[in-house]
C-alpha cells in the first residue's frame, strides 16, 4: 500500500515516503554498469531490461544504484514469483488462420 495525501479539493499533495522509479541519469548509469541481464547466462542488452530493487521497495528498500540491477522482462518476472497470480496466461499460438 502506498499511503497518498490529499487536500479537502482532492489534489495530491503527497504520495509515500520517496521516489520508487530511478531518475533518467540512474537508469543511464545503471545500464552502464550492467551492460546486460543480471540473471546468468542471460545475455539480453540494457536498453532490453527493466530496473529491479535487490531489496524491494516495499520492504524498505532504496532506489539508488546499490540496490539496482537489471533483468529482463523474462528474469524480472520471475523475481517477482509474489505477481503470478496477477498475470494472464497467455493463449497458446494457433498459427496463421
Amino acid at each position: 500500500m502506498t499511503p497518498v495525501l490529499v487536500n479537502q479539493a482532492g489534489d495530491v499533495l503527497h504520495v509515500g515516503r520517496r521516489k520508487r522509479m530511478l531518475t533518467l541519469r540512474q537508469r543511464k548509469a545503471l545500464n552502464v554498469r550492467g551492460q546486460r541481464c543480471q540473471y546468468p547466462g542471460c545475455d539480453r542488452p540494457a536498453t532490453q531490461c527493466q530496473p529491479h530493487h535487490e531489496r524491494h521497495f516495499v520492504d524498505g528498500g532504496t532506489t539508488d544504484l546499490p540496490n539496482s540491477r537489471l533483468y529482463c522482462t523474462v528474469h524480472h518476472q520471475l523475481m517477482h514469483p509474489e505477481n503470478a497470480r496477477f498475470r494472464r496466461a497467455r493463449a497458446p499460438d494457433r498459427g496463421p488462420a
